[in-house]
């Protein structure tokens, strides 16, 4: 129940008070006769509905969205899309007013104008339609949290912030390792939620306050007696209490808790554990789930749902949880309230759900054909039937795998930090490369057994950018990094064929009808279009120019280099940075040796400076930096300086013995040399 003043319950309680409404939109608020409860009845009052379940059989895990309409006279032209619909309602008897009670907070969804009234119809919303995604955004694309597993609890806590609202405090969430969440793949924020809740053996709803409250199946702790005061009730047995759960963790795979001696609930939740199932049978031991359906109720419309009502004369009532509400806005309190139950009697063993999703993940999940299966934890799943080999593909994984010492090992797979394709494996003796990838991709990069050039020269071309191809080239023993700057002549780029490696013309193997943002040549039907060194033979009006793949011609150069280098029959590594002027200076230059590691570096003007590295320390290679002068002005006052190539000044501390002998000398980072004289 909302939380409601002394002043309102006492006006409650008699039954000649009248009902109000208010109905606020963009923050204008409309009252009386500018809202249809006021000039009409029937299908002319505002409506509200709420509901925890979208079927007859009880379930969990649902997260549904709250409706509400109305019609507004005199609306304001200034209304904006998904404006806030507010509507509320205060209890009046005499002179007595009580507080505005919300109803909730609603958004608009369609909206009309009717041509005889003049009202502007609404259709509305709660924020649950959030959380399905906007744009079709995943849980996993809006999420803040950089590692995972996280808590249910935090998961529902962001989720809610993200939706634009908070956590109903009255909402209950376990903790442990039965109640995680793992990263949420593709899921998008109301089946996360929906999770939640299939966890907790209850389901969400936005409250009239506008927070979001999971509901057990239970129902909550509010009570209310709607006694007779109902225009029609109907009932059905209660259904068998519940005995047992089962918590499908994966399309074949669940935990099973209790037993199917009376009625078991069914759910979904991919990071249940044992303990969920288990802890789910306990909050639901020893309850039933009772269906009824009291329409046109006069009824306290501070009601929620999971209150507990009970309804109907004395020695002929039902008592449970309100699993649905329809308000209709009027003088009077008036709801039609149920909770959803299948007229026909209870289906011991199996009921219909149950058949239903049975059927469902045989016929279209999971369902080995062939040694293929697809499901939605796994995607695409294809195995040998004798275990040796399995390949496995969905948004996240590509990979081909072979059981190796007993482990099933990747062999072909994509690494998405590196952006490549890995091969992890022997080659047969009649395995066979292209010379270029132009045969499959329509680019430059080529892939052989000694040759990588990552060059993008096609693509650039085709997307009409001049800009740098920065690419990497690896052959024989060294690697370099280069970058090709577009030639231009007369203010326009040069082009050309491009060939292969052994200067070969390239053709495309027809004419390309576009372009994909990626720079790849499609076909009519959007297929990507290939290149090939067969010349073609051109069709009518087709000319051979226009099968030509062409490039941007470029001048280049090595931005940096890694090799290995011969010196006294010793390969050595040496990595090179920096493409350098037109003499060869401002390089940059790493050696490792057998013995030693050098740093090297030749300015503009040819001067060479650089460190060595080696077990006896390390020393400047080229002597470039000496003293040009020492300055003893304060030897008296225990120090001295010293000035080298460079304008670099270094302070040192001197210290004296018993006979005014300098016997310690101690330079600006501390470190100490002692002198030593002889015996006298």
């Amino acid at each position: 129940m909302q939380i409601t003043s002394a002043l309102y319950k006492t006006i409650f309680a008699d039954p000649a008070h009248v009902v109000e409404w208010k109905i606020t939109v963009n923050g204008t608020d409309y009252t009386g006769d500018k809202i249809a409860a006021a000039s009409g009845g029937g299908d002319s009052r505002p409506k509200l509905g709420r509901a925890l379940m979208s079927g007859s059989e009880p379930t969990v895990g649902e997260c549904i969205a709250a409706t509400f309409s109305c019609a507004i006279f005199e609306a304001s032209s200034a209304v904006p899309r998904m404006a806030t619909v507010v509507p509320s309602y205060r209890l009046v008897l005499g002179s007595s007013v009580s507080e505005w009670i919300t109803l909730g907070t609603f958004y608009i969804d369609v909206r009309q104008v009717d041509k005889e009234s003049g009202a502007l119809q609404l259709n509305c919303y709660d924020r649950m339609l959030v959380a399905d995604g906007a744009g079709g955004a995943t849980y996993a694309d809006l999420t803040g949290f950089d590692e995972w597993p996280q808590s249910m609890s935090a998961v529902a806590a962001e989720i809610a912030s993200i939706m634009g609202i908070s956590v109903d405090a009255r909402t209950s969430i376990h903790t442990g390792t039965g109640y995680m969440v793992d990263y949420p793949n593709d899921y998008s924020m109301r089946e996360v939620l929906g999770f939640i809740a299939a966890a907790h053996a209850g389901n969400w709803t936005i409250t009239p306050a506008n927070t979001l409250r999971l509901v057990p199946l239970t129902g909550g702790t509010d009570t209310l007696n709607v006694g007779a005061a109902a225009a029609g009730l109907r009932t059905s047995p209660a259904l068998s209490s519940w005995t047992g759960v089962t918590v499908y963790w994966a399309d074949e795979e669940a935990y099973d808790s209790g037993s199917d001696s009376g009625r078991v609930l069914t759910c979904d939740c991919p990071w249940a554990t044992q303990d969920t199932a288990d802890d789910m049978l306990s909050a639901l031991s020893g309850s039933a789930y009772q269906p009824y359906n009291a329409d046109g109720a006069i009824i306290d419309l501070a009601l929620e749902l999971g209150d507990v009502v009970t309804v109907g004369m004395p020695n002929d009532t039902v008592t449970g949880p309100v699993m649905d509400i329809n308000i209709s806005g009027g003088a009077l309190e008036q709801a039609d309230i149920m909770a959803p139950g299948e007229d026909e009697i209870d289906h011991e063993y199996p009921y219909a759900s149950y058949i239903d999703r049975s059927l469902k993940r045989k016929v279209g999940l999971n369902t080995p054909y062939y040694g293929v299966t697809i499901s939605r934890q796994k995607g695409l799943e294809i195995k040998r039937t004798d275990g040796a080999s399995e390949a496995l593909f969905n948004s996240d994984v590509f990979q081909m795998s072979a059981l190796i010492n007993g482990v099933m090992t990747p062999r072909i797979y994509f690494d998405p930090v590196k952006g490549d394709y890995v091969f992890d494996g022997a080659l047969g003796a009649d395995a066979v490369f292209t010379d270029s990838l132009y045969a499959e991709q329509g680019d430059i990069a080529e892939l052989t057994v000694d040759r990588l050039s990552t060059s993008r020269r096609v693509r650039l071309y085709n997307l009409r950018n001049t800009g740098d191809d920065n690419y990497l080239e690896i052959q024989d023993n060294y690697l370099r990094l280069i970058t090709g700057t577009v030639i231009y002549e007369s203010g326009s780029p040069l082009t050309e064929q491009a060939t292969n490696r052994y200067g070969q013309p390239l053709y495309w193997s027809e004419i390309p009808d576009s372009i994909n943002a990626q720079g790849y040549p499609l076909d009519e039907d959007g297929n990507q279009i290939y290149a090939t060194t067969d010349i073609p033979t051109p069709g009518e009006g087709e000319t051979v120019d226009q099968y030509k793949v062409m490039v941007y011609q470029y001048t280049e150069l090595t931005k940096a280099s890694f090799e290995f280098q011969n010196e006294s029959g010793t390969y050595v590594p040496v990595l090179t940075m920096g493409a350098g002027d037109n003499q060869g200076y401002t390089q940059g230059i790493l050696h490792k040796s057998a013995n030693s590691f050098d740093i090297d570096f030749t300015d503009s003007n040819g001067d060479e400076m650089g460190v060595r590295m080696w077990s006896a320390g390390y020393m400047d290679l080229y002597g470039l930096r000496k003293p040009t002068s020492l300055d003893f002005s304060g030897w008296d006052a225990g120090y001295f300086t010293e000035n080298l190539d460079g304008n670099i000044t270094n302070g040192f501390v001197v210290d004296f013995d018993s006979q005014d002998r300098p016997h310690r000398i101690t330079d600006g980072a501390g470190h100490e040399t002692i002198i030593y004289w002889p015996s006298t």
